[in-house]
This record gives structure tokens, sequence and C-alpha cells, in this order.
């Protein structure tokens, strides 16, 4: 595996060749990394809709203007990137003819087969709008935190530290966070101007204690894993990350005896206790019972699966009445399980895995932050279902399309 210490290219923002002028390409690629950082920013129906449409337009502008290519990456990825598309085209279409509509983010994944297939153009301009867009929503995050806005002081300790704390934007208070975090540990250990360098710096100090207020084990974990993965997984990176666990559970423990002398914070001892403790009702034990109940739920029909949305209509029937109204198993790839066949859920494991792979086996470093960003996100998407995330999907489309693009000549 790659170290860091690579050839400086685009992604990284350290390239010796200077950006070429705004083409007509070079607004909808910027616009669409800020958009969909925004995009997280609240839960007003009125604004989501009206951001949908615009975001939308923009990345579809965006993509039909790169053209495709049918060339793109190895053949065993190829393989498995058709593999994904076939199966959960047909459940998709076997669902549309069983049920009167299905759910608009059932064509997220199509969007990410669509970058998968080819690298647009000005990527970089993509990477500048998301990590600008996201480091102003994470702003806000601490403005609202700090003056209490918009939330109790118990939805704050519980992992709401600025976004509103919604079933749309809730995971959106980890992710958002701890990309901007990692994106600046990747850019400082790259030749950067000194101005870049100090903004990178205040950037990361004020995006590394958001993520810890998270309170978000898989955003921890996720962060530990790009910073280990980046860095060629070495012994000295793996101790220091070690290092660090021990100094954030210490706080932890620091922190609960303060929440037992304040009835405010119950929701702080709660939530850290819940990591060890089975009893708790957020503890990984629910998290668990969710992973069972898709196991099972998956084998009812494990070709096609049970169709979108139909998660939580089995589960009374399948002997898990306590959870009645869950939504997913907060595990993309066992939501795929369950509700669109085995052949979607393992192909677009493959297809990430190996455009993972591809990444850090490079020699550019774009490719490399990408290949370890993917694998970061796999295992991020292992404790948090995405499938209805817009947001995640065109990530994910994008780092596949940087990570498996060959330089010419390669």
């Amino acid at each position: 595996m790659m170290s860091s210490a690579l050839a400086v290219s685009d992604f990284a923002g350290g390239s010796t060749r200077a950006v070429a002028g705004f083409r007509p390409l070079s607004l909808p690629a910027i616009l669409s990394g800020a958009l969909i950082s925004i995009y997280f920013l609240d839960d007003s129906v009125v604004l989501k809709s009206q951001l949908f449409i615009l975001l939308i337009v923009v990345l579809l502008v965006w993509l039909l203007a790169s053209g495709f290519t049918w060339d793109t990456g190895s053949e065993a990825w190829r393989m498995v990137l058709w593999c994904f598309a076939l199966s959960y085209s047909i459940s998709v279409t076997v669902a549309l003819t069983v049920s009167d509509a299905v759910a608009i983010n059932s064509v997220y994944p199509f969007l990410f087969i669509c970058f998968c297939l080819r690298r647009p153009r000005d990527i970089r301009l993509f990477f500048y709008g998301l990590f600008i867009g996201l480091t102003v929503l994470m702003l806000f995050g601490w403005y609202r935190f700090i003056t209490v806005d918009g939330g109790v002081i118990s939805e704050h300790l519980l992992g709401y530290w600025g976004i509103k704390y919604t079933e749309a934007t809730r995971n959106s208070d980890a992710i958002t966070p701890t990309i901007v975090t990692a994106i600046s540990i990747a850019c400082l250990q790259q030749k950067q101007q000194l101005w870049v360098k100090v903004l990178l710096w205040v950037v990361l100090l004020i995006g590394l204690p958001a993520v810890i207020l998270t309170y978000s084990r898989s955003a921890w974990f996720a962060l530990i894993a790009f910073i280990v993965i980046f860095n060629g997984l070495n012994w000295r990176v793996l101790v220091q990350m070690l290092a660090f666990a021990v100094i954030v559970g210490a706080a932890l423990m620091i922190l609960q005896d303060f929440a037992v002398m304040a009835d405010e914070n119950a929701a702080l001892l709660e939530r850290a206790m819940s990591i060890i403790n089975p009893e708790i009702y957020s503890s990984n034990i629910s998290r668990s019972k969710l992973l069972i109940y898709a196991f099972e739920l998956g084998l009812c029909n494990p070709i096609i699966g049970v169709g979108p949305g139909q998660f939580g209509t089995y589960v009374s029937i399948l002997g898990y009445p306590e959870l009645t109204g869950a939504l997913h198993p907060e595990n993309l790839f066992m939501h795929l399980f369950s509700e669109y066949g085995i052949a979607s859920a393992l192909s677009l494991m493959a297809v990430l895995g190996i455009a993972s792979r591809e990444g850090l086996r490079s020699r550019t470093s774009d490719q490399v932050i990408s290949g370890a960003a993917i694998g970061a996100l796999i295992l991020w998407l292992q404790m948090n279902s995405e499938l209805s995330s817009l947001f995640i999907w065109v990530l994910l489309g994008v780092l596949a399309s940087v990570a498996m693009n060959r330089p010419h000549g390669a």
C-alpha cells in the first residue's frame, strides 16, 4: 500500500499546473459539490424540494456534458459494476410492478453507476465546492451548538451539534465534520502554500472537536480508518490512533462523572455508557437485532429482496415486534440484501472494495485519497444505512471514478 508521501496531484490541491479558466463545465462541477453540501442544511420540505430539483439538474448537466466510456477500470471491476446495475435494476423494476410507486431515493444508486462509468471533467472543482460547502455547514453547526439554537440540550449531547436532529439530517451531524477533517488531514500531508496550510490547520482544529462532539462511534472509526489506510497501515500511525482512542476514552469517563452531577446532561451519560452496556436502549444490542432481522428478511426473497421501503413490514411476522417502526438495519449492505437482493448487496461491496484497492495501489495522490476514503466509508456504512442519501451515492460514485481512473500511458 502506498504511503502518503506521493506525487502531488490535482485532488490534493498541490498541483504545479494552474487551474484552467472557468470553462462551460466548471460551473456545474463546483455547484454540484456546493449544492450537495447545502442539501444537508435543514429539514425544511420547501427548501429540500426546491434544492433537490436544482441539484439533480446540475448533476445531470455535469454528467452528460462529460460523456461516458464503457472502458472504465479493470475487467473485474466492470463485471461487478454491471452486475450491480443489472441486479438493482431488476429489483426496482419488479417493485414497480407490484406497488403504486417506488420512493424517489431508489434512483440515487443509478447516479452512482453513472459516475462510475465516467470520471467527469473538472473533478477538482467538485471537491473544492464540496469542501467549502461542508466547511460553511460545519461553522453554522458550531454557531447553533454554542447558542443552543434549534434543539434542546439532550439532543446536543446525543450527537446533535448544530444541525437539526431529524431522520433526514441526523447522520449528516457526523459525516459533515468527518469529511472536512479527513480532507484537511490528507491535504496537509501534501505540498501546499503557507496560507493554504494555515487555513487547513484552522479547519482541522475546528473539525476534529466537532467529530468528537457528535458522539458518533461510526464517525470516530471512519476517521481513524481513513488516517490509518491513507498512511499505509504502518505501526506508527496505529499506535498514534490507539493513543488518541485512550485520550478520548479518558475524556468520556470525566464527562460521565460530570453528567452524573447534572440532570440536564443525563443524555451524555446514556450515550457514553451505551457503548459498553447492552441494557441501554441506544446500545449495540438494538443494532444487532436489526441486523439479524435484516438477514432473516433477506432470506424471505434472496434474489430480488422484499422491495424498496418494505423493511419494517415483516417485523411481527418474523418475531421482532420490538422493532416496529424500524426503517433500515443501520447497515447499507444488509439494507440492500433485505430489500433488493443478495446480488445487489454483494456486487456493490465488490465494486467499492476493488475501487478502494485500485486507488491505494496507484501512484497519484488523488487516487490514493479516494481509495482511502472509500475504505473508510465502507466501514462507516457497516454502521449506517445511507440507501436514501443522495449525498452518499454521489460521493461514492465520484470517489470510485477517481480511484479507478488510469492516467494516459499507465
